[in-house]
């Protein structure tokens, strides 16, 4: 069941764009990527979790990326802050460890596709198509969507799901679902899916899906102004804006995938919101973040 739901609701996901640059991102730490030699960063977090990070010397010889050190050390940090998470020596995001010091679980691959995919850790839970099967494969703007204010609709064509080891009694976990793309262009798209599980305990008997609020409230208002003349309803429309993006670490480093640091912003306030609470306070509380369940966003359309 749950596979299949997945796999139609998958739809379309957007992000944020710009050109990826190895200094820019080092520069977000802070850091140069020097070989041998300790440097000094400030993570920018001024979290109480994060004290210990505050002017940390680090050894750029012994350690690929800040946290790395940390926990090595037995600092405390703020592990959902993904700028330490950034690779000394190039930037790039070690989004696999990320997900792990988070309590979180990688899930992978092209959405709508079947077969063929690479589970971690969740039995049965995808069957998706390897993620990086194609480079671009179907990633595009959608031409046959109608720009709307400088809003664009756009097709993606790999997500990675960032799943909470927390299961409800049937085994569902919290999803944080986002796509990522091969061309930094169109990294601009804000999408991006939620997933709750049940808790009969607090009268939750089904889980749900939610997306941002905007991605039906921005049609609805279009709509009324005789700017779009139809439903799209599978569409996110994204302000199309330059963004600063940050390349996935991958071991394979010709699978070159990007995501804006607006996105992981937004996932980072996500895993904080969703770390700890009871999942029907979750379902409760999601709408203060600026999502909606399918339901009520579809009735938004019509």
């Amino acid at each position: 069941m749950k596979k299949t739901v997945l796999a139609t609701m998958l739809a379309v996901v957007a992000f944020a764009t710009n050109v990826f640059a190895t200094e820019a991102e080092a520069g977000v730490l802070g850091l140069k990527p020097s070989a041998n030699q300790g440097v000094t960063q400030s993570s920018g977090n001024t979290s109480t979790t994060n004290t210990d990070v505050q002017n940390v010397q680090y050894d750029t010889s012994k350690y690929q990326f800040p946290a790395q050190q940390l926990k090595a050390e037995n600092k405390t940090f703020d592990a959902t802050d993904w700028h330490l998470y950034q690779r000394f020596d190039n930037g790039q995001l070690m989004y696999y460890q990320w997900a792990e010091d988070t309590g979180h679980i990688i899930e992978e691959g092209r959405p709508n596709s079947s077969g063929m995919g690479k589970q971690y850790g969740v039995e049965g839970l995808r069957s998706l198509e390897p993620l990086y099967a194609n480079p671009e494969g179907w990633e595009r703007e959608v031409t046959e969507s109608p720009e709307v204010d400088g809003y664009r609709d756009i097709i993606p064509d790999k997500i990675v799901v960032f799943e909470s080891k927390r299961t409800d009694q049937f085994g569902l976990r919290i999803q944080l679902e986002t796509p990522v793309f091969s061309n930094p262009e169109l990294t601009y798209c804000q999408a991006m899916t939620v997933i709750l599980p049940t808790d009969f305990d607090a009268g939750v008997g089904m889980w749900d899906i939610f997306y941002p609020k905007q991605k039906y409230e921005f049609q609805a208002k279009a709509r009324a102004e005789g700017k779009l003349k139809h439903v799209y309803s599978e569409a996110f429309f994204s302000l199309k804006r330059n963004v600063t993006n940050v390349r996935l670490y991958r071991d394979n480093q010709n699978e070159v995938l990007y995501i804006s640091t607006d996105q992981l912003d937004s996932l980072r306030t996500m895993m904080q919101f969703t770390a700890t609470k009871p999942f029907g306070q979750l379902h409760k509380e999601i709408k203060n973040y600026g999502f909606i369940d399918f339901h009520s966003g579809t009735r938004l359309l019509w």
